[in-house]
């Protein structure tokens, strides 16, 4: 694959999940050519990350529930004086599905905007998460906010019902993550430097939300508490 100088952002990333390396150690090579091509600046002394026959991939069960949780925690956060989230929680009783950080916030009622703002993020995770599930064909390059809108059919819209979330995923190939996994993580370490004349936009939160979805969807250093999930570089 070759990746050529000022490519489209979204054409490269795209290229990137399409991705079949002979191993982890090409995957890095192709990342960094990847990100060259698009003006970024690369540290060849990050490491390969973990090869596939390293690599534990959460089940469709795992990534379920932690996408439900993403839900009704940004929905929330997105509309804190609606019923339905806690509503929601309670009726199915899954709030064990949210993390510590996530309960302190869901079950508060005098948030702090600052929270309400991080918060709102989660859909960025949730978004990177639907596309593992195979919900979302293909991402695009992080450079504006997303919508769960192309797949809010498939999310509960009354207290009583599930949703067919569910059913509907289909948790994508250990290549396709890593491939995305190795790209977040050169990508992100990129963007920790000030940003180089014709490199191509990123949004830091976006891509730091991404980051951390991937690293919990391959069980990053084997951590299973979604807020202590590393995003380190």
């Amino acid at each position: 694959m070759l990746f050529r100088k000022r490519t489209d952002p979204n054409v490269v990333l795209k290229s990137i999940q399409a991705l079949s390396p002979r191993d982890q150690f090409d995957r890095k090579e192709l990342c960094e050519k990847a990100l060259k091509g698009l003006g970024f600046q690369v540290n060849p002394r990050l490491p390969a990350i973990e090869s596939e026959g390293e690599v534990r991939i959460r089940s469709s069960d795992e990534l379920y529930k932690r996408m439900i949780a993403l839900f009704l925690v940004t929905g929330s956060a997105h509309h804190p004086d609606g019923p339905f989230f806690r509503e929601y929680v309670d009726e199915h009783r899954i709030v064990d599905w949210l993390s510590k950080r996530e309960q302190e916030f869901f079950y508060n009622d005098d948030r702090k905007e600052r929270d309400i703002v991080n918060f709102t993020w989660g859909t960025e995770a949730f978004i990177l998460l639907s596309w593992c599930g195979g919900l979302i064909d293909t991402l695009t390059f992080p450079q504006r906010q997303s919508s769960i809108e192309p797949i809010a059919d498939l999310l509960p819209q009354e207290i009583e019902e599930e949703g067919e979330l569910q059913s509907a995923l289909r948790v994508r190939s250990t290549t396709e993550l890593l491939n995305v996994s190795d790209f977040l993580y050169r990508l992100h370490w990129a963007l920790r430097s000030p940003p180089k004349k014709g490199q191509a936009f990123a949004d830091w939160e976006i891509v730091m939300e991404w980051h951390k979805a991937i690293n919990w969807m391959t069980c990053y250093d084997n951590e299973d508490d979604w807020d202590q999930v590393s995003t380190d570089t």
